[in-house]
């Protein structure tokens, strides 16, 4: 049989596996945008001053800022 032979009614089985794949994949596209909108991220905007205070005196030392045990931000700070 060939496909010529086919009845007007009927498609080729490859053509209902084409039009079942483009389905699946418009179908998929279609809600790929919903999927990537679910959730929000909001940042906390800060500023960052980068200039040292002058040095309170000569026995003084510069501490940068850093993250402490509890995750908080420490200022950098001259300590003694």
């Amino acid at each position: 049989m060939m496909d010529t032979d086919i009845p007007p009614n009927k498609e080729p089985p490859m053509r209902n596996t084409r039009s079942l794949t483009t389905a699946v994949l418009l179908a998929t596209l279609a809600l790929l945008p919903s999927a990537s909108c679910r959730g929000s991220v909001h940042v906390k905007k800060t500023t960052v001053n980068r200039k040292r205070p002058p040095r309170p005196g000569p026995r003084h030392h510069w501490v940068s800022g850093h993250k402490n045990r509890h995750g908080v931000w420490v200022p950098g700070h001259w300590r003694k």
